[in-house]
């Protein structure tokens, strides 16, 4: 496991507001953009097909409520994450989280006027953290809202789940806990004083075969619920929105939640069928992810900062 070079609370700890709290409805966008520099029709790797994936996601916020745009897979030639996705997209309303996973890497982007980072992101590869050439990362950050003091705070979690079966990958509780995600993920929760049952979990990305059965999976659930199983939790939308080299037959890109719904149908989650001819393509999802009944979100404008 990473640790950025993020603000380290140390033994300062974030107490949030522990009277009721009331959320807001978060808009999420998620996809696998495909940087591959072996092939001549990567992705995010071929700047002509990075642009006009950014302006899809571009078009994507000018329609739609967008707070946090995660994208895996922002491999490109020389260096991943060159192109940081917050600084391309015209206003300064946008920062980024970033990890590198030598294959792989991920993008973490979230709007500013909204949502503040608060201490330190985590990182890291599931399968030999990171010191392999197809290991599959993770990231993930906390986040508090700038607009209610009583919105429960957002842990934002960016997978790209391996293949079930490669090296020993099975998404089991043991393999969260081999890869550091576990560590880095209660860290984050203890760091800010914060129980399970007092964040918002938000994990979007290309879980592979762990997306077409989620709940099939309970020790990656039990592992964010940290085995307090009366936490509410909701997944996004079955669409096929992988790959183009299988005919779109996978249901492997969700968003899962906790705290939460998503109430999405499912044809409203895959907003861009554009064939942009990337090597096993992926379509990009975005859900909305809404407060439980009973949560949502008043009018707590005294608290504004």
């Amino acid at each position: 496991m990473m640790l950025s070079k993020g603000l380290l609370l140390g033994s300062i700890l974030i107490s949030f507001a522990a009277g009721s709290m009331a959320d807001s409805t978060i808009g999420v966008i998620s996809w696998n953009v495909k940087g591959n520099t072996s092939v001549a029709n990567g992705g995010w790797s071929v700047p002509a097909t990075q642009s006009r994936e950014i302006l899809s996601i571009k078009n994507k916020i000018n329609a739609s409520q967008v707070d946090f745009i995660n994208l895996v897979q922002t491999t490109e030639q020389g260096i991943n994450n060159k192109t940081h996705l917050d600084q391309v997209l015209g206003t300064s309303r946008w920062s980024g989280v970033y990890s590198d996973c030598h294959f792989d890497a991920t993008q973490i982007i979230y709007d500013n006027t909204k949502w503040q980072k608060i201490g330190s992101d985590f990182s890291g590869g599931f399968t030999d953290q990171c010191t392999g050439v197809d290991d599959r990362p993770y990231s993930m950050a906390l986040f508090k809202s700038k607009q209610s003091a009583n919105n429960k705070p957002v842990l934002f979690i960016s997978v790209h789940f391996p293949h079930i079966g490669r090296y020993s990958w099975e998404g089991t509780a043991a393999n969260l806990a081999n890869s550091g995600f576990t560590n880095g993920f209660n860290t984050i929760l203890k760091q800010n004083n914060l129980t399970a049952d007092k964040v918002r979990v938000i994990m979007a990305g290309d879980m592979n075969e762990i997306g077409e059965n989620f709940y099939g999976y309970q020790g990656i659930i039990n592992t964010l619920k940290t085995g307090i199983t009366a936490i509410n939790d909701a997944l996004s939308a079955q669409v096929k929105s992988c790959c183009s080299s299988n005919g779109y037959n996978s249901h492997f890109d969700k968003v899962y939640s906790t705290n939460s719904m998503i109430k999405q149908a499912p044809q409203d989650v895959l907003f861009d069928m554009t064939d942009y001819n990337i090597d096993e393509q992926h379509r990009p999802i975005y859900v909305l992810v809404s407060p439980l009944p009973g949560n949502e979100e008043q009018d707590f404008s005294q608290y504004y900062y």
